[in-house]
């Protein structure tokens, strides 16, 4: 995800930190992500 690789390279913020509360923020809007999973099992 280019935003989220735009953000963790400004505010040098480590990776899970920034997945965890983009998690929060869809979570809070009600959306579900169902990639979520997907992504952080290419991620590490």
């Amino acid at each position: 995800n280019a935003m989220v690789s735009s953000i963790v390279h400004v505010t040098n913020l480590p990776w899970k930190s920034v997945l965890k509360w983009f998690e929060d923020r869809r979570a809070l809007d009600g959306v579900p992500d169902r990639r979520a999973p997907f992504q952080r099992e290419t991620i590490s």
